[in-house]
């Protein structure tokens, strides 16, 4: 995921099924390269088990791929998915 311009309104910084669909995909194929983050900081952070599609949650995707991936620009994902602003047309 390569960062492709800033959106300046937040309301149009929504996310296509497809896009999501390839966030899933991309993480089916690296996930077994992830592991559970330790809770405690200063712990040994590769102690925890392999990750795997069936365990995967919204907060191992951010430590893992959301977080790393916008942490340059600053930036929200969509932004590095984007290439111009796309308004929602239902929120949930």
């Amino acid at each position: 995921f390569h960062f492709k311009g800033y959106i300046q309104k937040i309301e149009d910084r929504s996310i296509t099924v497809t896009q999501l669909r390839r966030v899933l995909k991309y993480c089916s194929e690296v996930c077994h390269h992830w592991y559970e983050l330790p809770k405690d900081e200063v712990a040994n952070p590769s102690a925890g088990p392999a990750l795997s599609m069936e365990v995967l949650n919204l907060y191992h995707i951010d430590s893992w791929l959301i977080w790393p991936a916008t942490e340059a620009y600053r930036s929200s994902f969509i932004e590095l998915m984007a290439e111009q602003a796309q308004p929602a047309n239902w929120c949930v």
